[in-house]
């Protein structure tokens, strides 16, 4: 999820230019047209940043994945003017910026003290992963199939993290906080089984009920 910024930052930078040609666009308009996604990106961060608080990680990940998904093909299936690629990408920085924070918090949350800087770095290795499969998918689709295929394509490559989402458990840290410790320790004797590790449940939850006392002290 943390990838999508990236993509669409290089999805922009190719379908700028392209279609500042097909269009016959000024640079201001392409810029307009750039920018589109991190304006969405700025109004929805402002005001939903609260929501993976109130309704977990997975379902603000899984419903964020998916709707990049569908606007993304859909915003290049139908865009055949600027202003409706500009409210579909505008459309898309909304659903990066909804997703974003709970996808940033998810690793922290279902790992241990010792490993969380270390998931954290990974956000770094999503970016560059994520504007790798950009620039070789406009490679291999852009000559046969436009920038129209490009953006349906880009979208579609996504629908693989649809599903790793979707069997991902919820995270351990957000149950306990809303008074679900049974569901939370199931949890944690599923990824330790899934990692092949033996982990002291009790540690982990007197890990997390510090963290609890500390959030509650703020």
């Amino acid at each position: 999820v943390i990838a999508l910024e990236s993509i669409e930052i290089a999805v922009l930078s190719v379908v700028g230019l392209m279609v500042r040609c097909e269009w016959n666009l000024s640079t201001t308009t392409m810029t307009t047209l750039q920018i589109s996604s991190f304006i969405g990106q700025f109004v929805v961060g402002l005001v939903c940043s609260h929501v993976p608080e109130k309704y977990g990680r997975k379902p603000i990940m899984l419903a964020g994945m998916i709707g990049m998904t569908v606007l993304g093909i859909l915003s290049g299936a139908i865009s055949q003017h600027f202003w409706q690629l500009f409210v579909s990408r505008t459309l898309i920085g909304m659903v990066v910026a909804f997703c974003t924070p709970a996808a940033a918090i998810y690793p922290v949350e279902v790992t241990s003290k010792a490993f969380r800087t270390l998931s954290q770095s990974g956000n770094g290795v999503a970016w560059g992963v994520g504007s790798v499969i950009t620039c070789i998918i406009a490679v291999l689709t852009l000559d046969k199939f436009g920038w129209r295929g490009f953006l349906m394509v880009t979208a579609a490559a996504l629908a693989p993290a649809i599903l790793l989402i979707a069997v991902c458990p919820e995270s351990p840290r957000f149950d306990v906080y809303n008074g679900r410790v049974g569901r939370a320790e199931d949890t944690i004797h599923f990824l330790s089984k899934f990692n092949c590790k033996k982990v002291r449940v009790s540690l982990i939850k007197e890990d997390i009920q510090e963290d609890y006392e500390r959030k509650c002290l703020i």
